[in-house]
């Protein structure tokens, strides 16, 4: 949670000041998939902080065009390669901002800048086989799981054509990188039409993603107003880098809502409601202006502290926690259907040995009344 919390405050704080970078901290807790998140025993908490902090160190290399900022890129990049072989997927971008940042800077820096970003890289590449042992998940494996369940719950039982060695960092060899990329592009087109309707993914679009639609639009256009002519290249970083999670919206809304998925796409929200919560806050033109400490302070805690009221319902707004939108977010880490279908005796899922630990849990009266009970209306296993 804290390093989630430092990756938000730090890639707001790369493209605009302080003060957005507190609010897009603050903001995380106002995201009820995120929250969920961290009640669920699983490596997403983890894996989302390190894509937060690949992305918001990859734009603060693009901001300041320092050694310790390219080196902190590296850091950021390969903490999202070695935390999950999706990592690939927020590490590609954030490098590729972080190279342009490397390039776009004064001549004379350039080599020590692409060193410092380098080394990190060189030695995450070198703890590849640390991180992935043996038969791990190859990125094409864990990718084919996530269509092939989409697949099951539409009725169509077949099996995603994955090449025959994955990739895996540290273990494969790069030129098969763009194979592996060429495979993940065209992946959309081969799933059947009509994965959309389901009635899970029908909820996840209308009522938990759908209200922050508009909301997040007009902070974007907002944010683009106030930082297109002062940073451009800082925008399109912070562009480049919000691309992993955008396409992880469009995947959780249209194939596959698992709440973990959710979580990961919607992530970036609080980073751009902390821009233009900033961008209205203040009339500031420059957020590099140096002021006296004392003014400083003063004025990040009166923003934050409306800003922290706002999220906390004292002042009603859109962002309480009460407010109308909002639907109950579940903490599991599964959809409904999944835990229906267990309590009707199926055995979902690719693991059965998972599959009969929980159900020995459920028999031993531990399992969640989910398991032992199929909601209202809902036969069992339908």
């Amino acid at each position: 949670v804290a390093a989630a919390g430092a990756g938000a405050y730090l890639w707001a704080r790369a493209v605009g000041g302080r003060l957005a970078g507190l609010c897009a901290a603050l903001g995380l807790g106002a995201v009820g998939p995120v929250a969920a998140l961290t009640r669920t025993v699983t490596f997403y908490p983890t894996t989302l902080a390190g894509f937060l902090l690949a992305s918001a160190t990859a734009t603060a290399a693009m901001r300041w065009r320092t050694v310790p900022a390219f080196l902190a890129a590296g850091v950021g990049a390969s903490a999202a390669l070695l935390l999950d072989v999706r990592g690939l997927l927020w590490a590609l971008p954030a490098i590729g901002v972080s190279l342009v940042a490397a390039l776009a800077g004064p001549w004379r820096g350039i080599a020590p800048r692409l060193l410092a970003l380098a080394a990190p890289l060189a030695l995450a590449w070198a703890a590849g086989p640390w991180a992935y042992p043996t038969g791990a998940t190859s990125l094409e494996q864990q990718v084919a799981i996530w269509a092939e369940d989409a697949l099951r719950r539409a009725d169509v039982h077949e099996r995603v054509a994955i090449p025959v060695a994955g990739f895996l960092w540290g273990r494969s060899d790069l030129a098969d990188l763009p194979g592996t990329i060429t495979w993940l592009l065209e992946l959309p087109g081969r799933l059947p039409a009509g994965l959309a309707g389901d009635h899970e993914l029908s909820h996840v679009r209308h009522a938990i993603v759908g209200p922050w639609l508009w909301p997040l639009v007009g902070a974007a256009v907002l944010v683009t107003l106030v930082h297109a002519r002062r940073r451009p290249l800082v925008l399109l970083a912070l562009l480049g880098t919000a691309l992993p999670f955008l396409a992880a919206l469009r995947g959780a809304t249209t194939v596959l809502g698992h709440a973990r998925y959710v979580a990961t796409a919607l992530v970036f929200a609080p980073v751009l409601l902390g821009l233009a919560f900033e961008a209205l806050a203040t009339r500031r033109t420059d957020t590099d202006v140096v002021e006296a400490p004392r003014a400083e302070a003063l004025r990040l805690a009166a923003g934050a502290g409306v800003f922290l009221l706002l999220l906390l319902g004292v002042v009603p707004s859109w962002l309480s926690p009460v407010a109308r939108w909002r639907v109950p977010t579940e903490a599991a880490s599964e959809p409904a259907s999944v835990l229906v279908a267990l309590a009707a005796g199926g055995a979902p899922g690719d693991d059965p040995r998972c599959m009969a630990a929980l159900r020995r849990d459920v028999e031993a009266g531990k399992g969640p009344r989910l398991f032992v009970s199929p909601p209202d209306g809902v036969a069992p296993g339908e």
